[in-house]
């Protein structure tokens, strides 16, 4: 088969991560696979040009918007037909849509990855835009795939439930480093990530005396309002700022627990990767969380915005090392059989096959 990724950006988050995972396993496969990044530079594409992974040029260049987009169309249509076009997010799909929805031979598969409940009533309105000429959605949560059937009465058997894979480690957590807990956050520093009920919660926790670091890995997108309020909660000798780590080992070989608190949330590959290192977690009951997360088997499961009952669930966690530790074991197994990348591959690839041949 011939495939082309299209995402907008080319920062290495969750979306374009899962890229390069597939498109790589599908290579392996035989198949010919091509990646489009439609504006900004990041990682993607050096990781992609390591892999052997072929790179259509990004539109970032605006002076020569029209050209750029007519040389990419060109060659688009000299890919080898029938091609598969999966495309991650609104921008991206009306875009493949406008150009390449009247072609019997492309068939155009669009990513639900996202379930966040701010979205504008243009947002409805260009939704229902695309609709019709999408061949097949894969969502990577169950929630995703009911809320797009409710709220844009898609038909259940458009959608196909595919979830996230994760790499499984051989590295196991180093159980010696527990004298001092180290609490991970991994994700953007935001708002919406729940950064700001974390930090309460920390405040909390530290005022039992109890012993922890935090350790936060991400960018900042608070303009540094994070690292003011860590100073007016005066709980600077419990967090160390990292920045951006794109190695998950070093973060999570000798972490206690991830905590997660997002206000919304698709699949979480932070915290997939979490439970593939025998990390359990804390994550909020919103979005695909709980279809990851059973409380209190391989991790512990609070609302969302509630900073007295995260700090109660960190809490539970640090008094009690032993049950942490067994939802870490259950959180690996979780993953092995829920995350597997060869199962998951070869459900995409039937996917693929069943909307060119049927």
């Amino acid at each position: 088969m011939n495939i082309l990724f299209v995402v907008w950006n080319t920062h290495l988050g969750g979306t374009e991560g899962w890229i390069l995972r597939n498109a790589t396993a599908l290579m392996t496969r035989g198949h010919q696979v091509y990646i489009w990044s439609i504006y900004g530079r990041g990682r993607l594409p050096e990781d992609a040009k390591i892999s052997g992974i072929k790179l259509l040029p990004p539109l970032y260049s605006w002076p020569s918007l029209i050209f750029k987009m007519l040389n990419i169309i060109k060659a688009i249509y000299k890919f080898k037909k029938p091609l598969i076009i999966h495309s991650f997010g609104l921008k991206c799909d009306i875009l493949v849509k406008i150009f390449f929805s009247g072609d019997p031979n492309i068939h155009i598969i669009s990513g639900i990855r996202s379930i966040d409940p701010w979205r504008t009533w243009m947002h409805h309105i260009l939704e229902k835009f695309r609709i019709n000429k999408i061949d097949k959605w894969i969502s990577n949560t169950k929630i995703g795939k009911t809320i797009y059937m409710e709220r844009y009465k898609v038909k259940e058997e458009r959608i196909k439930v595919i979830y996230n894979d994760v790499n499984i480690p051989l590295v196991q957590k180093d159980r010696t480093l527990f004298s001092m807990p180290k609490i991970v956050f991994l994700g953007n520093i935001q708002e919406r990530k729940g950064i700001y009920e974390l930090l309460k919660a920390i405040q909390i926790v530290k005022k039992e005396d109890m012993q922890f670091i935090l350790h936060l890995y991400g960018n900042d997108f608070t303009n540094k309002n994070f690292l003011k309020l860590i100073l007016d909660l005066d709980i600077q000798d419990r967090i160390a700022y990292h920045g951006f780590e794109f190695d998950k080992e070093r973060i999570f070989k000798n972490a206690f627990f991830l905590v997660a608190p997002s206000y919304w949330e698709g699949f979480s590959n932070s915290i997939i990767e979490a439970l593939s290192f025998g990390v359990p977690v804390i994550g909020t009951d919103v979005g695909g969380t709980p279809e990851i997360i059973k409380d209190r088997w391989n991790g512990l499961l609070v609302r969302a915005k509630d900073s007295q009952g995260l700090a109660k669930a960190m809490k539970d966690l640090l008094l009690h090392p032993e049950v942490a530790m067994q939802y870490g074991v259950n959180g690996r197994k979780s993953v092995e059989q829920l995350c597997n990348q060869n199962k998951l591959v070869n459900e995409l690839i039937s996917t693929y096959e069943k909307v060119i041949y049927f």
